[in-house]
């Protein structure tokens, strides 16, 4: 069967042309409600290349700070696995042979092969997160990190000189697993599902009341011990299997394939934000 793939494209706005606005949390639509995990955990692997920005120990010590941000929580359960490093760098959903839920950085091009054909991404996009949902369940079955390292320079903010044109690793990774957890854009300013920021940004790195309201109202505590199943047809981390460990039917009533996307598209303002206010 053919491979599916779908990206939730997330970036940044310089936050000083916002307006406050107090609206919740959402989110993200499915098909006949909100898309969610079926449990309270998922497995996630990060690809052995790192990033040219830092140290492979640096780079895995700020992603799982920025897990912990959501696992931390005390009014939710949901927890995250982290897997041995994948060689597979490819961010896509199999739905006859394993996947891994991937975060990986783009270095040598942003763009992309689709069914053999050269797709230009916009230079503008930050970072994408990939989800594939069940329509039949609005359960999610796969999620994927992509960070565009090839026009942006990751960082762990400190303040120091030239911080003002890099990009908060920490913060970026903590609105991204906003995502893979099934969580839409807030118009909340200053929140971290916010979909405005930028470079030299830092406050994202920590939750906000709304972000805390949309994880607990979505993946409230629960008594008993949550068991986090493996991805689909099973963890792949090499891109090599062949083979589906725990096939499902997924077809709607009308026999259609019901794994869909969610997809959400964003412009990147920060330059034209500092350009008004310089």
């Amino acid at each position: 069967m053919k491979q599916l793939k779908v990206t939730l494209i997330v970036m940044f706005f310089c936050m000083t042309t916002i307006p406050r606005q107090a609206i919740s949390w959402k989110q993200t639509p499915g098909r006949s409600g909100g898309i969610s995990w079926p449990g309270d955990c998922f497995f996630y692997s990060v690809n052995e290349q790192g990033s040219k920005d830092m140290e492979w120990e640096t780079l895995l010590e700020v992603v799982r700070k920025s897990f912990r941000t959501w696992q931390e929580v005390t009014c939710s359960g949901f927890t995250f696995e982290e897997t041995a490093p994948a060689t597979v760098d490819k961010a896509e959903f199999n739905l006859e042979k394993g996947n891994a839920n991937l975060i990986v950085w783009r270095e040598s091009t942003w763009d992309e092969m689709v069914d053999g054909e050269l797709v230009r991404r916009d230079p503008d996009i930050v970072a994408l997160t990939s989800v594939m949902y069940d329509q039949n369940t609005d359960q999610i079955m796969d999620a994927d990190i992509e960070l565009n390292g090839v026009f942006y320079q990751y960082a762990i903010l400190t303040g120091a000189p030239g911080d003002e044109f890099r990009m908060d690793l920490q913060g970026v990774l903590t609105h991204e697993i906003g995502h893979t957890v099934g969580l839409d854009h807030s118009t909340v300013s200053g929140v971290v599902m916010a979909p405005y920021g930028g470079p030299g940004e830092t406050s994202i790195r920590t939750l906000k009341q709304d972000d805390i309201d949309g994880l607990c109202s979505i993946y409230p505590t629960q008594d008993g011990a949550d068991i986090c199943e493996a991805p689909y047809c099973g963890l792949d981390l090499t891109g090599e299997s062949t083979t589906c460990d725990n096939p499902r039917n997924h077809k709607t009533d009308d026999g259609k394939c019901s794994v869909a996307p969610r997809r959400a598209s964003l412009g990147l303002l920060w330059i034209l934000g500092w350009a008004l206010w310089s």
